[in-house]
């Protein structure tokens, strides 16, 4: 009698949701046989790119230069069979902002960012007639590990990833964060200071026909 075990191989993660930055995470192979991890995007990759049983590795990105999102899978396989795979999706460039945000709502209320949900009704600006509009939010995704800029005005401040675009007076144009100055003019309020806050968990927001956002009274780009 011979009895055959064909080789299996699976992963402990199906899903990831990160930031634009270049970053990395914990993967592991668990498998009674040889196999390998294929990536299909040059801007992901496996630490460990093959091995032979339990192994822990991780997966690792490149920064997202691009302000729109991408995701990307990656393949585990036994000879050339795909036994699991996990899919990652970077957020575009970081166009976000901090959880703790307020979003101005189409009743003038504010809401958290961090519970936004797709459906909220949001009054903003026009990206490009600055009408004053009610419109729908059509995406709200929490990404982790994102840079942050703190920019400081004299009665608040708005936290957000150093790509957010964000309406500059004096420039007439939406400019990302980590390119305002201090002595800008931003929705009204002048910026006094900007300064690198600790990495963390931001949020991504898509609102219909605006293509804009008010966060703690500052007109913000969205997340196209």
């Amino acid at each position: 009698t011979v009895t055959y075990q064909a080789g299996t191989a699976t992963m402990n993660i199906s899903s990831v949701n990160m930031g634009g930055n270049a970053g990395q995470g914990p993967l592991i192979v668990t498998s009674n046989t040889s196999w390998t991890l294929v990536s299909m995007a040059s801007w992901l990759s496996p630490g460990t790119g093959s091995g032979t049983g339990n192994v822990t590795t991780s997966w690792n990105t490149t920064y997202n230069n691009s302000y729109n999102s991408r995701t990307a899978t990656m393949q585990l396989r036994v000879g050339q069979t795909v036994t699991d795979f996990m899919v990652l999706t970077q957020s575009g460039g970081n166009n976000c902002i901090d959880p703790e945000t307020d979003i101005t709502l189409e009743s003038g209320y504010t809401k958290k960012a961090k519970d936004i949900k797709t459906g909220d009704v949001v009054r903003t600006k026009h990206e490009v007639s600055m009408e004053m509009l009610s419109c729908i939010v059509t995406r709200a995704q929490l990404f982790v590990d994102s840079k942050k800029l703190k920019i400081i005005y004299s009665d608040r401040d708005l936290i957000c990833s150093p790509n957010h675009r964000i309406y500059v007076d004096n420039k007439s144009e939406f400019i990302a964060a980590k390119l305002i100055k201090v002595g800008d003019i931003t929705t009204g309020y002048e910026v006094l200071e900007i300064e690198e806050e600790e990495e963390g968990d931001v949020i991504e927001l898509t609102v219909e026909k605006a293509s804009t956002y008010i966060s703690n009274g500052i007109l913000s780009h969205n997340n196209k």
